[in-house]
């Protein structure tokens, strides 16, 4: 395979790759490919950093009960395991 062949596939499966909105690992697990070689050829193929991955998007969210509690003084996101806690002070 000629190198242009080999850009012109990675090309290919990049744009596939982007349309997919799928993580790197996802994507790679699914096409049977190594996540460090996708990244090698995103960083090739988009050299100047410009981000090729879908944009993020944000959700609204809906507060049932917005009545103040002053016991609540700060903010607390749950992510999994993670926690994020800002104390107001």
């Amino acid at each position: 395979m000629t190198k242009a062949e080999l850009r012109k596939e990675w090309e290919a499966r990049v744009a596939t790759f982007v349309a997919s909105g799928q993580s790197t690992t996802a994507w790679c697990a699914a096409h049977n490919l190594k996540p460090h070689q996708l990244r090698y050829w995103l960083r090739k193929l988009n050299p100047k950093g410009t981000p090729t991955a879908t944009p993020s998007q944000w959700v609204s969210l809906e507060l049932n009960d917005i009545s103040p509690n002053e016991d609540r003084n700060g903010l607390v996101v749950r992510v999994g395991q993670a926690v994020i806690e800002v104390v107001g002070s």
